[in-house]
């Protein structure tokens, strides 16, 4: 362990980086996808009074709808992933912050593999949610590999040279 003024200093130490590195983002993500959510109720709320007077926009109220499930599918999702990504890692930090004796073996890599995984894996989850975001990365992927000529190329070291 690393040499602490005091094993108090140590225990704060592990519940700051605890709360910092873990719950502060997870709070962030609730509070974000919340206020998206609220907006976008809000919004669906007032199209719904508007189209009783003209009857002519009664789809918007589904498409809010179906906005509303995406938000709170894909908060469950990343929410869901953090959770699952991080906790090994934060846990394997707290202990050994407050004087537990953890070996950096197996376990220690798979906590670090699995935080690690967690950036790798919000792309996908956006992707599979978001029609736009799937479009989108298709078509910079389809950049990455064109040719100034317009031409369609796979890339090389050489084309990185450029």
């Amino acid at each position: 362990m690393t040499d602490w003024p005091s094993p108090t200093v140590a225990v704060f130490f592990g519940i700051l980086t605890f709360a910092l590195q873990y719950f502060l983002p997870l709070l962030v993500m609730l509070f974000t996808y919340s206020a998206m959510l609220a907006v976008i109720r809000k919004r669906a709320k007032i199209q719904v009074q508007q189209a009783q007077f003209v009857s002519t926009q009664p789809n918007k109220s589904n498409k809010s709808e179906q906005i509303q499930r995406n938000i709170l599918k894909t908060l469950a999702s990343v929410s869901l992933l953090f959770i699952l990504c991080w906790t090994w890692n934060q846990i394997f930090i707290f202990l050994f912050y407050i004087g537990v004796p953890v070996e950096f073996g197996t376990f220690y890599k798979f906590a670090t593999y699995m935080a690690f995984t967690n950036c790798a894996v919000n792309p996908v989850v956006y992707c599979a949610q978001y029609k736009y975001f799937r479009e989108q990365c298709k078509a910079l992927v389809g950049k990455l590999h064109k040719n100034d000529d317009g031409s369609s190329t796979s890339s090389t070291k050489d084309d990185c040279d450029k």
